[in-house]
C-alpha cells in the first residue's frame, strides 16, 4: 500500500501515525511516498498511490475563518 504525503509538518505526523495503525491493525505493508500535492492527486487517480490524508483548501489557514471558495483577490 502506498501512502502519499506532502512535505508539510502536519502531513508527516498524520501519515506515519496512520501507516503504523494500518500495519498493526490490518496487516498491510505501508510504503510512505512524499510528493507534491498535484502529483499525489494524479497518483491516486492512476492507482500509483492508495491513500492521502491531507489536503489544502485555499482560505483555510490557521484562524482565518470559514472557507469561501477559491475566489482570487487580485
Amino acid at each position: 500500500m502506498v501512502y502519499a504525503f506532502a512535505a508539510w509538518s502536519d502531513a508527516l505526523a498524520i501519515t506515519y501515525v496512520g501507516a503504523k495503525l494500518i500495519e498493526d491493525n490490518f496487516g498491510y505493508k505501508v510504503q510512505p511516498l512524499q510528493a507534491e500535492p498535484g502529483v499525489i492527486y494524479a497518483s491516486l487517480q492512476t492507482g500509483k498511490a492508495d491513500l492521502y490524508s491531507n489536503s489544502y483548501m485555499q482560505g483555510m489557514g490557521p484562524l482565518k475563518g470559514a472557507y469561501h471558495g477559491a475566489r482570487r483577490t487580485m
